[in-house]
């Protein structure tokens, strides 16, 4: 992509820019070839061998993502919940460099937005857009938005065969932008309502423990199963892998 430079710096060339983490594509796709990729907006289904990727960073600010992604995915692949987890609806992990998950969580978001394919473009941040983008590349010393996670329980789906784009949704009645991966979600709130105080209890920011709630699959998921069947008609919008 030589006619195409760097939306942070202007400099060229660009190298591919993974909107999730091409990790977590490469553990959905397993031994198969190629993933289908599917929307809840379009009929049809788009293959890929490294999940949805654009051409918007050199080399340097590529890597700077590096920095907390892979910590964000291995403290994601390797939470495993216990029985007893499961059964109070809750779970707690100590010791974590939370600011590196907030900055991963701010650092999706941001990609979405900086993206113009179709599988972003319901990603808009408004006033948010400079925060998140000086959160993703600088560590700047600005307000990170309030983020809380959530962790799947045990389902027929393994946590490493499905993720979800950012979508906005609401939690605590407060609206959020959310994304799994690996059968964690990440709930970033952009506005100024405060959550309510025993949400506040479980937000990432400023601690070195994570806790949050046990969801469950089915009743939280509703439109997973739309995009199942969206996928299986024919659609002009089919694309050969990339």
């Amino acid at each position: 992509m030589t006619d195409r430079t760097c939306v942070i710096c202007g400099e060229g060339p660009v190298v591919k820019t993974h909107l999730l983490p091409r990790a977590v594509a490469h553990d959905i796709r397993g031994n198969v070839p190629t993933l289908w990729l599917g929307s809840i907006h379009h009929d049809g289904y788009e293959l890929s061998q490294s999940g949805v990727f654009d051409w918007l960073l050199c080399a340097t600010h590529e890597a700077a993502i590096g920095k907390y992604e892979t910590y964000a995915i291995s403290f994601c692949r390797e939470l495993t919940l216990t029985a007893q987890e499961v059964r109070q609806g809750s779970f707690k992990r100590e010791g974590t460099d939370n600011d590196k998950l907030i900055r991963f969580a701010c650092s999706v978001l941001w990609r979405f937005h900086a993206s113009d394919l179709p599988a972003a473009k319901l990603v808009k941040l408004g006033t948010w857009e400079p925060i998140l983008r000086a959160i993703t590349f600088d560590n700047a010393p600005v307000n990170r938005p309030d983020v809380i996670v959530a962790r799947y329980g045990p389902s027929k789906v393994a946590d490493d065969k499905w993720a979800t784009p950012p979508a906005m949704g609401k939690f605590d009645s407060r609206r959020v932008w959310a994304f799994v991966i690996y059968g964690m979600t990440f709930m970033i709130k952009l506005d100024q309502q405060s959550f309510s105080p025993s949400t506040k209890a479980a937000l990432l920011n400023g601690r070195d423990f994570v806790v949050g709630p046990v969801k469950h699959l089915s009743p939280d998921l509703p439109d997973l199963s739309a995009i199942t069947r969206r996928l299986t008609r024919p659609s002009k919008w089919n694309r050969p892998p990339r």
